[in-house]
């Protein structure tokens, strides 16, 4: 299957701010590698209720304008990287959602998958 991704580009207090993936929108494969490097001011990530797969990129680590990031209801595996939870650690990210029981998210404040923290 096709992956399917959209850019939907809007204009906020005169910066570029790119609201690149809707959850629920039936987007399939990889979150393509590098596709962060092209949305440095990229404030909210909701790839949630989606079909994705793969392990997550290691480029969530180096947004430093990330706050919110939605992940569940994917089929990602493996962990989130020890740069994105440190950007959890030092106030950056706000919330932080994924599936536990298929990605191992030690920074994640909600579990999908268990009971909210």
């Amino acid at each position: 299957m096709k992956s399917r991704w959209r850019l939907f580009p809007f204009c906020v207090s005169h910066r570029i701010i790119f609201v690149p993936f809707q959850a629920k929108n039936r987007l399939t494969g990889h979150l393509p590698v590098g596709i962060l490097q092209f949305m440095p001011a990229l404030e909210t990530l909701m790839l949630d209720d989606n079909k994705m797969t793969g392990t997550l990129s290691s480029d969530l680590g180096m947004m430093t304008s990330l706050q919110n990031v939605t992940l569940e209801g994917n089929a990602f595996e493996g962990s989130v990287s020890a740069e994105f939870c440190a950007l959890k650690e030092s106030g950056y990210l706000v919330f932080v959602t994924a599936d536990c029981s298929k990605v191992q998210c030690e920074c994640c404040d909600n579990c999908a998958s268990q009971p909210q923290k």
